[in-house]
């Protein structure tokens, strides 16, 4: 090679070197330019967020209830995903009656063991004894009302014991304010929400979640509201009867409520007159909630007066209200001038939404 080809060969490579490190430290220093800006985007983002889920106009806020349906609290419980399955166990304080099937065994002077069907009259008929009347007796105490009417016969050595072995099914009547009303069966540990499910669940437009009657020989026996139970687990699980009424009344008074980052959830109220302090009573309010602004139904324009948590508690509510939750703009400044990260970040704590 000569020299002058050696030097344009030594020139090009060196100069191929420089252009690379070159082009690599220019796309290194644009990526780091590129994700600070992201950074500073997404911060900028989340703080715009914050102010306008913050401060947006009551106009704006009462839109995401005019465009949708609002669900109620607690519609996701009889979601078509969520079934819900039958309790087969029984509690001992079941009482027997017609269909259920219960084993017998006998031991000591003779042994003796055989299933037993309750009959159409409550009956079954014991070898030795004749026709006994079982129905209505409860489990617990199956056995010694049976050690008690076989005594008669044996006054001595001879032992029993007895259980049910199988329940018959109980015809469940699911009417009112429900998707599919009808006649559904299930087993005697089942409860009211089983049923429900059964009939596809709350009619969302019309139904209560708080006005549910169990019915037995047209008396109610007893009122259902399951808003204990969506909130802190709480139900009652009575002992359904063949032919029991379950009855969804539909709901009176509902309000729409509207928190920060949440979707609108609509709240059913039983008090009269409703007044704030129910509605307060069911929701867990984030601690920098401070104002609130009652909105008419159907009436955007027509805004009350924003009031205080604490006015909130007196005021009167009426069907179809809005109810918007937020910061005071005073609050939410001065918090915004002291953090802006920090405040972009806020998040809201409690359950507002359905299940």
């Amino acid at each position: 090679m000569s020299y002058v080809s050696a030097l344009v060969f030594f020139v090009w490579r060196n100069c191929g070197y420089v252009i690379t490190t070159s082009l690599l430290v220019l796309a290194l220093s644009n990526n780091a330019m590129a994700q600070a800006t992201a950074e500073k985007a997404d911060s900028l983002e989340l703080d715009n967020h914050f102010r306008l889920n913050s401060h947006s106009s009551v106009r704006e806020r009462v839109s995401q209830i005019e465009s949708s349906l609002v669900m109620p609290f607690g519609s996701s419980l009889f979601q078509q995903s969520k079934r819900i399955e039958s309790n087969a166990a029984v509690r001992p304080q079941y009482r027997l009656r017609s269909g259920d099937v219960i084993s017998i065994w006998m031991w000591g002077a003779f042994e003796y063991q055989q299933q037993h069907k309750i009959d159409s009259r409550g009956q079954i008929f014991l070898e030795q004894v004749g026709p006994v009347e079982v129905a209505g007796v409860s489990v617990a105490n199956l056995s010694d009302y049976l050690q008690k009417k076989l005594a008669k016969v044996y006054h001595s050595g001879v032992e029993l014991y007895a259980n049910l072995q199988e329940a018959a099914p109980v015809a469940i009547l699911v009417s009112g304010a429900v998707n599919a009303p009808g006649q559904y069966l299930g087993a005697s540990g089942d409860g009211v929400l089983f049923f429900l499910n059964r009939a596809q669940g709350i009619d969302i437009r019309r139904g209560s979640f708080r006005r549910i009657e169990l019915q037995r020989d047209g008396e109610t026996i007893e009122k259902i509201d399951l808003y204990p139970f969506l909130q802190r687990g709480e139900l009652a699980n009575s002992a359904l009867q063949d032919f029991d009424v379950i009855f969804v009344r539909q709901s009176q008074l509902r309000v729409n409520v509207i928190l920060p980052n949440q979707l609108p959830v609509s709240y059913e109220l039983l008090e009269r007159p409703a007044k704030g302090q129910e509605l307060l009573s069911l929701l867990s309010l984030p601690g920098y909630i401070s104002q609130v602004t009652i909105v008419n139904e159907g009436v955007a324009t027509n805004v009350k007066q924003n009031y205080s948590l604490e006015e909130f508690r007196r005021q009167p509510l009426k069907d179809g209200d809005s109810i918007i939750f937020a910061v005071r703009e005073d609050q939410a400044a001065r918090e915004n001038n002291r953090n802006p990260a920090r405040s972009s970040h806020r998040k809201t704590e409690g359950h507002y939404g359905s299940g």
